[in-house]
């Protein structure tokens, strides 16, 4: 159950990182403007956070053999019976409630950082930039 569960942790984690990787990249070209590239960054990351949650829910109804992480497990280790499959099931709806809950808390942690910098633009009457 150790290698689904770091396969699993490998193969999410890394596409979460490459999403993350897109969202600061277009972040940064907006920064011009911090409190617009803010709110890029909060709605990109709760669009990303609503993928992760849509995996979460259906990871009970996938087949295994279509997932990334059946093809990086070595063969010995994939499961071979229903019993090992729905704990292969288990194991990738927990690890994507894992990301869910880290990049809804980050896009949270964006959300007030917004806030403040749209605060501090709207009493400051200026925007608030690399401008």
């Amino acid at each position: 159950m150790e290698e689904i569960r770091a396969a699993a942790h490998f193969c999410i984690g890394r596409a979460v990182g490459f999403a993350g990787l897109a969202i600061s990249v277009i972040m940064v070209a907006c920064a011009f403007d911090f409190t617009m590239s803010l709110k890029m960054g909060v709605v990109l990351t709760l669009a990303m956070t609503t993928v992760l949650f849509w995996n979460f829910q259906t990871a009970h109804s996938k087949k295994p053999e279509r997932s990334e992480v059946w093809i990086v497990l070595p063969v010995e280790n994939r499961p071979k019976n229903e019993a090992s499959r729905e704990v292969f099931r288990r194991v990738m709806a927990e690890t994507y409630l894992f990301y869910t809950v880290r990049v809804f808390s980050f896009s949270l942690l964006m959300l007030v950082l917004w806030a403040g910098f749209a605060l501090a633009s709207y009493i400051t009457g200026e925007k608030i930039g690399l401008t």
